[in-house]
């Protein structure tokens, strides 16, 4: 495999296929990592050869972030200091592209209490109005991309030499965003084709409650609104134009409608919070909302009521997504840490905010109206895998019962 051919083939394909950026609008690279500054420049180079004439490229800088807010009094936190709140501000107002580049990053919390965290958003809400106005119901169109580190490929394979562990993460990278394909942006549209078929079988079916049961002790009810729409793979921003928001993203996905899911769920692999590791726990919902978290492990336990505690949406469910077993991120049988990867190799739930596009018109409602309508707003939106081998998804339609998923396959 060329690195360098691959790179450059990676970084077109998030720009054109991700973002569907043809040159029109500026482009931010919002990056985690020290680690991916070498790849950001392959991005600006290939942005440039595409006409887009304004790149930013942002670094998060997570690890002087966490130390800012543990050596911080939290009545002298700062907006400015946690985000450069100016430029989001800029770029929003230019309509720009986004692209959240991602890696695994191992950011010590101790010493920062929930407080201080839950703060960290809440203080950047008025000076970012403008940003998160953008932002919301698609009115940007934004990729999430991830790029393998050393830190990220040791903590997957501490057993390999740290360099055949890189390029083993760095394969099964490019292999699951297929750019090791001879055409990748070909590769894509064509399983978009696919997917658009399995989606329009879902929605002809007008599913009122989805049942899920396993083994392991999930049983689940989650009753959808007469207003939900199954979602592919890509989606459209405000004004109709595709992207792709997830590279890669092999899951079709729906919003459940709110205060009407009970029962039982278990998950199945790890959950990576705010740089916590949460291993599998369960979750027991009554009208809706989480009532008892079932674990034995006291840490996972504060780590799931931070997020069940962050607002009024948090403790009820935004999403139902379905995705096969056998997807090119199953098929590496690694689990990621990483949410883009681990959620493409499972079935999953995410407890928060509804996404606008699994709604008829979600992306021209405001906050009061989804409410109304039965669907979640919250400033999460976190997924949780649920997916097993036994898992099975039993549909009530209007037509009846059916079962939709079974054995890591769709049953359609």
């Amino acid at each position: 495999m060329n690195k360098i051919r691959c790179d450059h083939e990676y970084a077109k394909l998030i720009i054109k296929k991700g973002l569907s950026n043809d040159g029109d609008r500026p482009l931010l690279i919002e990056f985690d990592s020290d680690e991916l500054k070498d790849f950001v420049e392959v991005l600006k180079y290939e942005a440039a050869r595409m006409g887009i004439k304004e790149v930013v490229a942002y670094n998060v800088n997570t690890k002087a972030r966490y130390e800012y807010l543990r050596n911080t009094a939290l009545e002298d936190i700062k907006p400015n200091s946690l985000f450069d709140t100016l430029i989001l501000e800029e770029l929003a107002n230019k309509e720009a592209t986004m692209l959240f580049l991602r890696s695994y990053t191992n950011v010590s919390r101790e010493g920062i209490s929930n407080e201080k965290i839950r703060m960290m958003y809440s203080i950047t809400e008025s000076p970012l109005k403008n940003f998160y106005e953008y932002t919301d119901n698609n009115r940007c169109r934004w990729c999430v991309a991830c790029y393998p580190t050393m830190e990220w490929a040791q903590k997957l394979y501490p057993k390999m030499n740290p360099w055949e562990a890189y390029d083993l993460l760095y394969r099964n990278i490019m292999y699951m965003s297929k750019v090791d394909e001879k055409d990748p942006s070909k590769a894509w549209e064509d399983l978009i084709a696919r997917y658009e078929e399995t989606t329009e079988k879902l929605n002809d079916l007008r599913i009122q409650k989805l049942h899920y049961s396993n083994n392991r002790g999930t049983n689940l009810d989650i009753y959808l609104p007469d207003d939900h729409i199954w979602v592919g793979l890509d989606e459209k921003d405000y004004y109709g134009k595709k992207f792709l928001p997830n590279l890669p993203s092999y899951e079709i996905y729906t919003g459940p409608e709110l205060g009407s899911t009970n029962g039982t769920v278990y998950s199945t692999k790890p959950l990576v919070y705010n740089n916590e590791l949460i291993s599998e726990f369960g979750l027991e919902f009554i009208d809706g909302e989480v009532e008892r978290i079932i674990t034995p492990n006291s840490h996972d336990r504060k780590v799931l009521e931070s997020i069940i505690d962050r607002d009024g949406g948090s403790c009820e469910l935004g999403e139902c997504a379905l995705v096969e077993n056998d997807t090119p991120v199953g098929k590496t049988q690694t689990t990621y840490l990483e949410t883009l990867y681990d959620e493409n190799s499972s079935c999953h739930l995410a407890l928060g905010d509804s996404l606008p596009n699994s709604y008829e018109n979600g992306l021209e409602m405001d906050d009061e109206e989804k409410i109304s309508k039965g669907h979640n707003v919250s400033q999460n939106h976190v997924d949780f895998m649920v997916g097993t081998d036994d898992l099975e998804i039993v549909a009530d339609t209007k037509k009846g019962k059916k079962l939709i998923f079974a054995k890591g396959k769709y049953q359609l």
